[in-house]
């Protein structure tokens, strides 16, 4: 029999039969292009939140049709903005108008309005003023033209070379909104808030952004990502245990597109006849690797005080972080409407656990500009989430266990990142150009702890047996360097003298990912607990 194909998709806009949930949003653009006035809406969401995805469905016949609205009497315009080049007025109208003329050509009845708008397209400049000569012919038909413009930042343009282009096209925009009769409306999609992306458009009026009502989206509700999962699994005769939904959202949280990736994954897992979605380190490396761009750009489009409140989210500084988001009211709400933190109770969260690890994972990875910038709002509130001067804690690991050595980091970044009691090191600190050995010698030279990632792998690594380990267990013995050896996986471990003779972690020296690392987070979490009482002991 053969395998059912993966249904999950992350690659594009969803299809229209695959669309779920986003039934309030929904609802108010509907109620927007129902009412007499025919409003205009501006979408608002993070990148891959599903805009895209939005557009598609609220512009598909059996919706316009469950909504009420006069399908053959509206004609829905889509338009990516970053297909039109060069930016001109002209162009910008030129390309929607072809856009409507190839719609009403599919309605045979409406000839003489195709033939208006051919019109135009043989024209070498297009102002508004032609648009608004146009819906008058539309409106004597009794017809409405909704524009749904995607990605309309890249419109907006603010140099000194486009900037009274951008001006005009939005006085433009707005003029045929207001016109009367009403038969034009916009739906626009952007990443920030309307009022953001025109913040620095010098408006002669009144702003572009006042005829539009707000419709922001966020994360699935818990209802919608059952809804998700249950509807993408519709054809397949397949359906998830519980144990692989928690693994999904264990992952994704309810994140649309994260889930989608998180579900595909454990998908090929199951199909291919491993029980549970079996080996859950090797899905979650695939994972941060699908979705590790998407992280980097919340993280480059967050303001220096949003990042500080997310790293103290991550850290499990709660207390801390929801101080902040009393007095910070604008980065609060802008986190909150771009679903990256999440009300629950009295207190917040992050969006998603995947999140969390890698703000802490990738902390220390910052580009050094950006570094003193968080830095010094952390020297302003007396935080130090890490610093130089503290105790280096060595991590000793074969690179073919890189997700075992990231999940140990992930525990031990709350030492680093939420207490500043240590300063995590590893190889990947070294940056390009390096020299590595070097870097790897010195920072040996001033750790006080080191700490053993044992596997077969790290026992036949010959850098690691030849280097490492003559010099961390030289100053074990001269200087009481605290070694502490991580039984990682199944290995002849007790062969190796110098090993067997280790008081070796977790006790008895079970590996801490067997039983397909259902321990692992337990284990890890003990090994950090030991790290922070070392470190608090030394320090009196």
């Amino acid at each position: 029999m053969p395998k059912p194909i993966n249904p999950f998709v992350y690659g594009g806009p969803v299809d229209n039969q695959k669309f779920i949930g986003r039934n309030n949003e929904i609802g108010r653009i509907f109620d927007q292009l129902k009412s007499h006035a025919l409003g205009s809406v501006a979408i608002i969401g993070e990148r891959r939140i599903g805009k895209t995805s939005l557009l598609h469905y609220v512009s598909a016949p059996d919706v316009i049709k469950e909504w009420n609205l006069n399908q053959e009497k509206s004609f829905f315009i889509f338009q990516d903005c970053g297909e039109i080049s060069p930016f001109t007025i002209t162009r910008f109208w030129q390309v929607v108008i072809k856009n409507l003329y190839y719609v009403i050509k599919r309605k045979a009845t409406y000839s003489h309005l195709a033939g208006q708008v051919e019109g135009l397209l043989g024209k070498s400049e297009i102002t508004s003023e032609d648009i608004k000569y146009l819906l008058y012919d539309f409106h004597e038909a009794g017809r409405l033209i909704i524009l749904m413009l995607d990605e309309f930042e890249w419109c907006v343009r603010t140099d000194i070379k486009n900037e009274n282009t951008t001006r005009n096209l939005l006085a433009g925009l707005r003029a045929l909104i207001n016109n009367v009769p009403r038969v034009f409306s916009t739906i626009i999609a952007t990443r920030s808030p309307l009022d953001e992306v025109c913040r620095d458009v010098r408006f002669m009026g009144s702003p572009f952004y006042n005829n539009f009502v707000f419709v922001h989206l966020h994360p699935f509700s818990q209802k919608e990502a059952e809804l998700l999962l249950k509807q993408m699994l519709a054809d397949t005769n397949l359906t998830f245990t519980q144990t692989e939904k928690e693994i999904i959202y264990g992952l994704a949280g309810t994140h649309p597109l994260l889930l989608q990736v998180a579900a595909a994954l454990v998908f090929d897992y199951k199909v291919s006849g491993a029980a549970q979605a079996q080996d859950f380190v090797d899905i979650r490396m695939q994972f941060h690797d699908l979705v590790r761009h998407q992280f980097e750009d919340y993280w480059k489009w967050s303001q220096p005080k949003m990042r500080q409140v997310l790293v103290y989210l991550a850290c499990c500084k709660n207390a801390e972080a929801i101080e902040l988001l009393e007095a910070w009211t604008n980065e609060r709400e802008t986190l909150k409407q771009r679903g990256l933190i999440v009300k629950q109770g009295d207190t917040y969260r992050l969006f998603s656990p995947t999140f969390k690890e890698w703000l802490i994972n990738n902390f220390y990875r910052l580009d050094v500009s950006e570094w003193i910038k968080m830095q010094d709002i952390l020297d302003e509130n007396e935080v130090n989430i890490t610093t130089s001067d503290s105790p280096t804690v060595f991590i000793s690991y074969s690179h073919k266990d890189e997700a075992e050595k990231e999940a140990l980091l992930v525990q031990l970044g709350v030492l680093q990142y939420g207490t500043g009691l240590i300063d995590l090191w590893c190889d990947d600190r070294i940056g390009g150009g390096e020299d590595w050995e070097k870097e790897i010698s010195e920072s040996m030279k001033r750790a006080r702890i080191a700490i053993l990632l044992i596997s077969a792998n790290f026992l036949t690594s010959r850098f690691i047996l030849n280097n490492e380990m003559p010099k961390l267990l030289q100053r074990q013995k001269s200087e009481g360097l605290k070694i502490i050896p991580l039984i990682a996986k199944h290995c002849a471990w007790r062969n190796i003298e110098w090993l067997a003779k280790m008081n070796v972690r977790p006790k008895n020296g079970n590996p801490v990912w067997r039983e397909n690392g259902i321990y692992a987070d337990e284990e890890l979490a003990t090994i950090a607990e030991e790290v922070a009482r070392i470190m608090k002991g030394a320090d009196r």
